[in-house]
């Protein structure tokens, strides 16, 4: 298996919410490279089309950037949720959900990270009781 580019994803400075990357679009967003890195300008609505192929696979944090930028076009990092010694308010990125086709992952305050569900998860089957008659245990 080919090992995935590292990638730069530029976030609004005022998105809070998913962000949505499509993947393979004929008539989505350039591919764009800056240094060694695949960027990624996600746009006010938080969906970017792109016209990359998906580039799956494990990545350190240091091959996985997220900046927002102001409208002056300064960038600041974002943290991910899971970095030590952030406050509840901090704004973070959550982890990255992916397919073949789609990237999704979340940006906002620490304390509402938690609040946003897998979206590739089928969210009848998040909570399910293990003490529920119907749930057969395969262990």
């Amino acid at each position: 298996m080919k090992k995935p580019e590292p990638e730069l994803h530029l976030i609004p400075n005022d998105f809070r919410g998913k962000v949505t990357i499509r993947f393979a679009q004929p008539q989505g967003q350039q591919e764009e490279q800056e240094g060694r890195f695949r960027l990624y300008r996600i746009p006010s609505n938080g969906i970017l089309n792109t016209q990359y192929q998906s580039n799956l696979g494990v990545k350190t944090k240091e091959d996985n950037l997220f900046f927002i930028v102001n409208e002056m076009g300064t960038r600041t990092r974002l943290p991910r949720f899971d970095e030590p010694n952030l406050a509840p308010t901090s704004l973070v990125v959550s982890n990255l959900y992916a397919n073949t086709y789609v990237y999704y992952y979340f940006v906002d305050e620490l304390q509402n990270i938690k609040n946003y569900p897998n979206p590739l998860l089928d969210e009848s089957e998040r909570n399910w009781n293990v003490n529920d008659p119907g749930h057969i245990d395969t262990n």
